[in-house]
């Protein structure tokens, strides 16, 4: 009964960590923001990812964090695919998700200041 408990438990957590969607003009579940717990984690490769509800591949709301066991399979010279174990569910992590909420801003602020760079330049400057 136990074996069939854990079984059960690690195939419920499997079901998680599948991205949905995210693509253009679109709703999904994608995950952003890898991190280490610690020291030890880092060494051993684990990382902590949170899942967030996106729209267009934009994050807007942290879902939940996952601790990976991440492997790499080897490229020329950079690794060219990250293979993913999920571990568990561990407490949002908040540094990770105002970082990513940051990084989104950034984005959003960048490209619209390029945006209106680009139409004054071809309205006014490019006269």
């Amino acid at each position: 009964m136990k074996r069939y408990a854990a079984a059960s438990k690690r195939s419920n957590l499997q079901d998680e960590v599948v991205e949905r969607g995210g693509g253009y003009r679109s709703l999904g579940h994608q995950f952003f923001g890898k991190r280490y717990f610690n020291e030890a984690d880092k060494r051993a490769n684990i990382q902590t990812w949170t899942k967030w509800f996106t729209i267009s591949g934009i994050p807007l709301i942290p879902i939940a964090s996952y601790r990976f066991k991440c492997t790499h399979s080897s490229g020329k010279q950079f690794p060219t695919n990250i293979q993913k174990r999920v571990i568990d569910r561990v407490p949002l992590n908040w540094s990770q998700v105002f970082i990513v909420w940051i990084e989104t801003a950034i984005l959003i602020v960048g490209v619209g200041l390029l945006i209106v760079g680009v139409s004054w330049y071809l309205n006014r400057g490019g006269h």
